[in-house]
């Protein structure tokens, strides 16, 4: 049929028929090369922000730990006053927390 309609020869045909098969692969093959590569390059973005990510946490980490020892040196060398602030800062949050629950 597509003999009768093209006017070209069997084997042209199959030989047209095989190229455009082989050139269809090689496409496809270029494109999961391409793909491929995008994954890759995906993947190692993915691995350099955890690993960031991991350092951000640690170094995070040791900053509060860094703090919270301090602040119980200066509980520890001052415990009237700390206890005197704590108070006062307890009460000041009361009072805020009072007058906005009033005002709805």
């Amino acid at each position: 049929m597509i003999q009768q309609r093209t006017g070209e020869t069997r084997s042209a045909v199959e030989q047209f028929l095989d190229e455009a098969m082989r050139s269809g692969e090689s496409m496809v093959q270029q494109a999961m090369n391409s793909a491929g590569e995008y994954v890759d390059t995906a993947r190692e973005y993915v691995d350099q922000t955890a690993e960031s990510a991991r350092r951000r946490y640690g170094e995070a980490a040791e900053y509060m730990s860094a703090g919270v020892d301090q602040a119980q040196e200066v509980v520890r060398r001052n415990p009237v006053e700390s206890i005197a602030v704590a108070f006062g800062a307890g009460l000041v949050a009361g009072i805020v927390t009072g007058l906005i629950l009033k005002s709805r």
